[in-house]
C-alpha cells in the first residue's frame, strides 16, 4: 500500500492462443484480501457447526441411553408384572369357577396374553433402536455381531468376521457402532443384496470397520438419494474420531464402506 502495509493478492494466468505472430500469457493480479476473508469467515462457520453438531450427537446419545434405560427398567418390568398377574388370576378363576365358565374365559385370557406379548416386543424393539443393552453391557463385538445376525434372513447371508480382542473405548464404540448401524439398514432398504460381510480389525495400526455388500450400489455424488444424510452423518462421526470414512461404490457393482481410525488417534481417546 502507499502508507507502507501490504496487501494479499490473487494472481489468475492464462496462456494467449498460441501463432506465429505473439504468443505468452496473460496474468491478472487483483485484491484477495476480501475473498480470504470471506473464506476465513466461511471456515468459521463450518467449525461452529461441526461443534454445535457434535454438541447434539453427544446430548442424543447421552438421553437415548437414559430413555433405553428406563424404558427397559420401569416399562419392561410393569409389563412383566402384568402378565404374571394375569397368570395368578387365571389361577385363581380356576379354582372358582365352572368347566363351562373357564371355557368361555379362555379365549379372553388368550387375548389378553397376546396384547401383553405384543407390548413386550414393542419394548424390547424401542430399546434396541435407542441403545441396545448389549453395547453397555458385553461391549461393541457382541452388539456388532447381535446387529449382523439380525439381517440374516431367507433372502440375505450376514456374516461377522470379529478381528477383536478387547472391547473399544469411547466415544470410538458409540460412533463405530452408530455407523455399522446406519450402514446395516441402508443394506437392507436400499442395496437388494443377497450377501453381506462386516470386518472389524484393532492392531498398531489402528482400528478398523469394514461393511460390504454384493447389492445394486449406487451413484457416489448423488446427493438426491434418500440416505445421503446418513453418509453424512457417518462421514461427521469418523472426522470427529480422528478418522476417515471410505466409501467405494457404482451401480451394480455393490457398495464398500470402510471405517478406518489411526492407532495414535485411539491412544488420544483413551
Amino acid at each position: 500500500k502507499k502508507g507502507g502495509g501490504w496487501v494479499k493478492v490473487g494472481v489468475a494466468g492464462k496462456a494467449l492462443p498460441g501463432n506465429q505472430q505473439l504468443s505468452g500469457v496473460i496474468l491478472q493480479f487483483y485484491n484477495a484480501s476480501e475473498c480470504l476473508k470471506l473464506q476465513n469467515n466461511l471456515e468459521k462457520a463450518v467449525r461452529e457447526n461441526r461443534a454445535v453438531a457434535k454438541n447434539c450427537r453427544q446430548n442424543r446419545e447421552r438421553d437415548q441411553k437414559v430413555l433405553a434405560r428406563d424404558l427397559h427398567d420401569d416399562l419392561g418390568q410393569s409389563v412383566s408384572l402384568l402378565n404374571l398377574d394375569l397368570q395368578l388370576l387365571q389361577i385363581r378363576l380356576n379354582k372358582q369357577v365352572s368347566d363351562e365358565q373357564k371355557h368361555s374365559l379362555e379365549e379372553d385370557f388368550e387375548r389378553i396374553k397376546k396384547n401383553i406379548a405384543d407390548m413386550s416386543k414393542s419394548v424390547q424393539y424401542y430399546v434396541q433402536k435407542l441403545r441396545p443393552p448389549v453395547l453397555d453391557k458385553y461391549g461393541f463385538d457382541d452388539a456388532i455381531r447381535w446387529e449382523v445376525n439380525r439381517m440374516n434372513s431367507a433372502n440375505m447371508k450376514a456374516v461377522y468376521h470379529s478381528g477383536l480382542n478387547e472391547d473399544l473405548p469411547e466415544p470410538l464404540k458409540t460412533h463405530a457402532f452408530r455407523i455399522c448401524q446406519e450402514a446395516l439398514n441402508n443394506v437392507y432398504r436400499h442395496s437388494k443384496a443377497t450377501r453381506m460381510e462386516v470386518t472389524t480389525r484393532l492392531d498398531d495400526n489402528g482400528f478398523e470397520l469394514k461393511i460390504e455388500d454384493n447389492g445394486v450400489g449406487f451413484k457416489l455424488n448423488d446427493t438426491n438419494t434418500s440416505f445421503s444424510y446418513g453418509l453424512l452423518n457417518m462421514k461427521e462421526r469418523a472426522r470427529e474420531l480422528g478418522g476417515r470414512l471410505k466409501i467405494v461404490t457404482q451401480p451394480g457393482a455393490g457398495t464398500s464402506i470402510t471405517l478406518e481410525v489411526p492407532e495414535p488417534k485411539i491412544s488420544a481417546i483413551e
